[in-house]
């Protein structure tokens, strides 16, 4: 069990919880140096322990956030301490919980003297609370929270809060007697072939369904501009020549994981470098200030006032907001219009939106920054107002922003859009205004919808096109197939070197901007089909103008990357020879490009691909985030073996 936490002179404080969690051997060696840190400066405190257990039972990802120190009391008792100094006793090796609190040493030191002098009355310092939350064991890795919801109802439970964590899952309930028959109810079941185990958790653990992401945003105080600008560009203080050499070392280090994790699934020896390919030069941005062409702002509060900006911290009183005036990454024009909005929402009557409590009416701010035109897009939480009183709204927004004479900017269409919960469709209604806003890329222009994909950085956006035109060239193919293809710029910005663009996308809105953007061009031997890219693959190649000749084909998907059904699809695609992934979350992205080097088998049918180069493109300057591209080429004499 986990003791009671002690605040720290008595103050308020926000008690957080950390989950356990498995950590690589690197980052334990690392944790073990610290905590023989700490307890070298406090020889007094420390008893014989095994320092190994106790870090293991902390989350990694806390760990590197708060630096998170133990500090053995006995062999029963350990302190944990933070960079916030906050403490908590626990007994080790379970899960453990701490308060975040303001830093002072001070505050440490008492803190230390308090839990030192009280180690025998642990259990006494607070009242425990009665859990209402239960963990449930063994739990099937692909049942997501959807599949646990309709369990839960199938058997008459109501939780308030679910959170799955790898193989186990959190429910939390109202009342102590509901997570009790929760237990009785779950403990024993049989789901998906494994038998789950149930018990309570600790009074502490009934947070844990928030999730660690909120943790790592929570703050106890305080919103300077300073602060904003190392939460979203932690290099900003970093000179240029360092960052690419960092996000270089960065994509080496990958490489060579992947490379291991093929090796244990495909039929290619690992070369003598270390990794499969060939790793080039990263590709510098343009522009490494002033370079963001689309930013999303939260309307929330800033020391009681109404604030847009980004999200700072995250609190029980609801989200602080920063202002953006000295974020570097964001042109003067942008900033011009978030300070308008500003304006506009404090002379309003209605408040910003609070998403712990669930009320208020201004939640966000989309705003697309393309040469002299600005597209924006007004997000409402319409809960409580009538028709009158929203029609009254869009008149104003119409009225502030689109008919207004503005020198530093102009703003070409305006947009509402209404969101309730964070899951509801999301529905655009234009209020005035062009519908669209255009940018030039290559010389060419493109049309944007408010729903349409486009990259943020437009100058290194044609980086990054170039790039992907050098690896598809090199291939020597006379079909492109743009797969995921969105408004279709890939595709035209690369058409003259080839004798014909296949494009698949399955949003209709954004085959009609592909369409719309190949004509405007006078890109004439495009095609463009709306539909899932698993069903389309093989159809289209069989088209007349492509039959027979060899595709390379771009895939440039959704952050979390594609299913296997489009791996699978490509891989029995015979006149896909080549392919070019662009990705800009590699980790996210891992399986795929390891399914798509497995060796053939009943689970992966078709022939296997093979990693040729890794081209980096620095689309993020003053972060460490970047684009990577990877080309593929498919082996055409893998021998098929039977799938374990």
């Amino acid at each position: 069990m986990v003791a009671d936490y002690w605040p720290c002179d008595g103050r308020q404080s926000l008690e957080v919880n950390i989950t356990k969690s498995r950590s690589p051997n690197t980052e334990k060696a690392c944790w073990k140096t610290k905590a023989k840190h700490i307890f070298n400066l406090f020889p007094s405190l420390c008893h014989s322990y095994d320092i190994q257990r106790v870090a293991n039972s902390l989350c990694p990802i806390e760990r590197e956030t708060f630096r998170l120190m133990c500090i053995v009391l006995a062999r029963d008792l350990i302190i944990v301490q933070c960079s916030c100094t906050c403490v908590r006793v626990v007994l080790p090796n379970v899960r453990t919980s701490f308060c975040r609190m303001e830093e002072s040493s001070e505050a440490a030191d008492v803190s230390l003297e308090r839990v030192s002098k009280n180690v025998d009355e642990t259990t006494t310092i607070l009242p425990t609370e009665e859990s209402c939350c239960v963990i449930v064991h063994n739990w099937p890795r692909f049942v997501g929270p959807k599949d646990a919801k309709k369990l839960c109802s199938r058997l008459g439970l109501s939780p308030r809060k679910l959170c799955p964590v790898g193989d186990h899952i959190y429910l939390t309930f109202e009342s102590n007697e509901l997570s009790s028959l929760a237990v009785e109810k779950l403990n024993g079941f049989t789901l998906k072939k494994r038998t789950l185990r149930v018990r309570k958790a600790g009074a502490d653990w009934s947070k844990s369904a928030e999730g660690i992401k909120r943790f790592r945003e929570s703050n106890s105080a305080g919103s300077d501009s300073a602060s904003i600008i190392d939460v979203v560009t932690p290099w900003h203080d970093v000179p240029y020549e360092v960052q690419l050499s960092r996000k270089q070392d960065n994509c080496l280090a990958f490489l060579r994981s992947i490379s291991s994790e093929m090796n244990h699934v495909s039929n290619e020896a690992i070369p003598a470098s270390g990794h499969y390919g060939v790793l080039e030069a990263i590709r510098p941005s343009p522009k490494q200030d002033s370079y963001r062409n689309k930013c999303e702002f939260s309307v929330g509060y800033n020391n009681g006032s109404a604030e847009v900006g980004f999200r700072l911290t995250r609190h029980r009183q609801g989200c602080t907001v920063a202002p953006v005036d000295d974020c570097k990454h964001i042109p003067t024009m942008m900033k011009s219009v978030v300070s308008r909005f500003r304006n506009f929402i404090l002379s309003s009557d209605r408040p910003p939106y609070d998403v712990d409590t669930k009320q208020g009416f201004w939640r966000m701010l989309t705003v697309r920054c393309y040469q002299m035109d600005i597209l924006i897009v007004v997000t409402v939480n319409p809960s409580g107002l009538d028709q009158t009183s929203i029609a009254k709204v869009k008149r104003e927004l119409v009225d502030h922003f689109l008919y207004q004479d503005m020198v530093s900017f102009r703003i070409s269409s305006v947009y509402y859009q209404e969101l309730v919960n964070s899951s509801d469709a999301i529905r655009y209604e234009l209020l005035g205004g062009c519908p669209f806003v255009y940018e030039r890329l290559f010389n060419m222009r493109f049309r944007i919808s408010p729903s349409a994909f486009f990259q943020v950085n437009t100058k290194g956006c044609e980086v990054l096109y170039n790039a992907i035109g050098e690896l598809c060239k090199s291939t020597k193919a006379e079909v492109l197939l743009d797969i995921c293809c969105g408004t279709g710029t890939i595709g035209v910005c690369l058409a003259k070197n080839y004798k014909h663009v296949i494009g698949i996308e399955v949003v209709e809105e954004a085959v009609e901007d592909a369409k719309e953007n190949a004509s405007a061009n006078e890109v004439k031997h495009c095609e463009y089909f709306c539909g899932k890219a698993e069903d389309l693959i093989n159809s289209v190649t069989e088209l007349e103008t492509v039959k027979g000749s060899k595709c390379v084909g771009v895939l440039d998907p959704p952050r979390a990357g594609i299913g296997q059904n489009v791996i699978s699809a490509l891989r029995k695609c015979d006149a896909v020879r080549f392919l070019v992934y662009v990705s800009c979350d590699k980790k996210g992205a891992t399986k795929n490009f390891v399914d798509l080097c497995r060796r053939t088998s009943n689970r992966f049918p078709g022939c296997p691909f093979s990693l040729k180069n890794v081209l980096p493109v620095d689309m993020f300057p003053m972060t460490p985030h970047y684009e990577v591209l990877i080309l593929f080429e498919k082996v055409t004499d893998d021998v098929m073996v039977t799938d374990l």
